[in-house]
Parts: C-alpha cells; sequence; structure tokens
C-alpha cells in the first residue's frame, strides 16, 4: 500500500445554519498512520443551540459558554489545515459550513484541497448505507462516540485509509482518475466544490423538467441523482423534499427503477409492509445492490445532513 499523508476533518453545529460551528475536529495523517488527533469547543453566534443539534451531538450551550468564539481559536486551528489535504465524510456538509463561517467572521479561507471519504467509500465498497456510523461498523472499524468531532474525525481517517487500500491506488491524483472525482479547494478565498471528472459525455443527466437549470448546484451531494423515497416523513413531507432535490438538480422518481441512485426511509405503515416486514421499495432497493447495482439508503434524518439543512424542531 502505498503512503498517504492528509488531515481528517470534522464538524459539529449549534443549529440548522451551517456557520453555527461549535466543534472542530481532527485527526493528521502522516504516511498512512494516525499520528494526532484532537478537537476544540466552540462558542457559536449568541451562544444559541437548537434542541434538535443538542439531540445528535449532546454539546450544550454550558460547554460552550465560557469557549472561544471561531474567530478567536482559528489561529490555533489554521496550521493545521493551511496547504493539506483534507478529508471529511460528506464535505457538502462540513466544507461549505466552514468556508461560510470564516466568510461570516471575515477570515480569510485557507488554502487547501479536499476529497470527501463518503463518496470515495461509494466508489471503494458497494454496501446499502454510507453514513460514518454504518460504514465504521461494516468496515470493522470500531467507534468511539458518534457526533463528536474528534472520535468522526477519527473514523473519517480510518475510512479513507481503508478506502485507499481497496482501491489500490498510490496517490491522491492517481485517487482522481480512478474515480472520476475532482478534489474540491480553497484557494485565495476561492471556494470550489469536489466534482465528477466530465468522463462520460453524451450521457444524459438526471434531473426534473420542471426544475430551473439556472439554480442548479453542482456541489450538492444530490445534484444529478434519482432520489425515491418510502414511508411517511417524521420532519417534512415528500412534496418538500422532492422539490428541493428537484430544485437543485437532482431528480425525485414515484417508483422504483434499476437506475436509482438514492432511496429514503420513512416510517413505515404496517399495511404497506411484506411478511419480510419491509416495504416494496426498500426490498427492490436490497435485491438491486444484491445483484451488482448500486443503491444508497438515506434516514430522513440523514436526508436533511446531506443537504446541510433543516427547520428547527
Amino acid at each position: 500500500m502505498a503512503s498517504f499523508s492528509f488531515v481528517a476533518l470534522d464538524i459539529e453545529t449549534a443549529t440548522g445554519k451551517r456557520s453555527s460551528i461549535c466543534e472542530i475536529g481532527i485527526a493528521v495523517v502522516k504516511d498512512s498512520e494516525i499520528k494526532e488527533s484532537k478537537s476544540w469547543l466552540i462558542k457559536p453566534d449568541g451562544n444559541v443551540y437548537w434542541n434538535r443539534n443538542i439531540g445528535i451531538h449532546g454539546i450544550t450551550p454550558s460547554d460552550t459558554q465560557d469557549k472561544p468564539t471561531l474567530a478567536e481559536v482559528w489561529k490555533e486551528i489554521q496550521p493545521y489545515i493551511e496547504n493539506q489535504t483534507i478529508v471529511a465524510h460528506n464535505t457538502a456538509f462540513d466544507m461549505f459550513a466552514i468556508a461560510e463561517a470564516l466568510t461570516k467572521n471575515n477570515i480569510p479561507l485557507p488554502n487547501l484541497n479536499y476529497f470527501c471519504s463518503l463518496r470515495v467509500a461509494q466508489k471503494a465498497f458497494s454496501l446499502l448505507k454510507y453514513s460514518l456510523e454504518p460504514l465504521c461498523k461494516s468496515l470493522g472499524i470500531p467507534f468511539e462516540q458518534i457526533h463528536r468531532a474528534e472520535s468522526d474525525a477519527d473514523a473519517c481517517a480510518k475510512v479513507m485509509l481503508k478506502c485507499l487500500d481497496k482501491l489500490q491506488v498510490d496517490s491522491f491524483e492517481g485517487l482522481e482518475h480512478k474515480i472520476n472525482i475532482r478534489h474540491g479547494f480553497y484557494n485565495g478565498g476561492l471556494h470550489n466544490g469536489q466534482k465528477s471528472i466530465a468522463t462520460n459525455i453524451g450521457k444524459t443527466k438526471k434531473y426534473s423538467n420542471t426544475a430551473n437549470p439556472d439554480n442548479f448546484d453542482e456541489d450538492n451531494y444530490f445534484y444529478g441523482k434519482e432520489v425515491l423515497f418510502t414511508g411517511e416523513m417524521k420532519y417534512g413531507n415528500r412534496k418538500k423534499m422532492r422539490a428541493l432535490i428537484d430544485n437543485i438538480g437532482g431528480h425525485s422518481i414515484d417508483s422504483f427503477k434499476k437506475s436509482v441512485d438514492i432511496l429514503v426511509e420513512g416510517v413505515q405503515k404496517a399495511s404497506n409492509l411484506t411478511t419480510d416486514g419491509k416495504s416494496s421499495k426498500q426490498i427492490k432497493c436490497e435485491e438491486l445492490l444484491a445483484n451488482g447495482g448500486s443503491v444508497e439508503i438515506l434516514s430522513e434524518d440523514e436526508f436533511y445532513e446531506r443537504f446541510g439543512i433543516w427547520d428547527e424542531q
């Protein structure tokens, strides 16, 4: 296995706003070994928290009341990531959150390249779930404290190392060519998200005919993907969630197709379940994966996490 050096990064937020960072964690990888991991608790604006976020990570206003703000602690964090290759699990959230928070505080963006371990894992392994906790379980990676930044960063680093080993690449440039995904970067104040390399010329992109292409977001996790829903949703409703997909350049679909990319699971009505205790859409997606297809299954919470948005509940 080739030797890789990078910094895995994870953030936790206090509210549904991506800029409301309350914890940053890192794991420093040198020569394919984790050499250091640490985290910083950060006081968000007004030290305001949403109950839903507290329920996810367990960080409360009392934990950060006397902690530094991002502007105050950034000078300590920046040397760890400046001019480095960064890895995060769902960069559409973490890297955009960092950019938004720094911009809000009038702090220049650092210079760095980044890769999404979630997207890399999808290329390396054929699984039903790619969120960090189930992914670690599938790969046999111990997970100490889910949704705390240092633990998540450590797990992210281990996932990326597993992926690099499985894909048998000897450099990040080789990784890009192997999986046809170009790295994202911050450079001189510019933020350019991670994108697919345009190798599928002539292939029809999947998006709704009713959406406005001027509003499409190629950096969004759901861009260009077919998304199917099953069950009743706890927070939103299917119409609203499908509109979110279509408006950023994805394609929400009504029924199962072999080309489906993502199934979002809600609460199932007993009357809609088969004798296996699953909906027909769930069964068909699992069969698709078993037969060599590729489909990811998300909970409603994971759906909103991929977007990096949600309403306060």
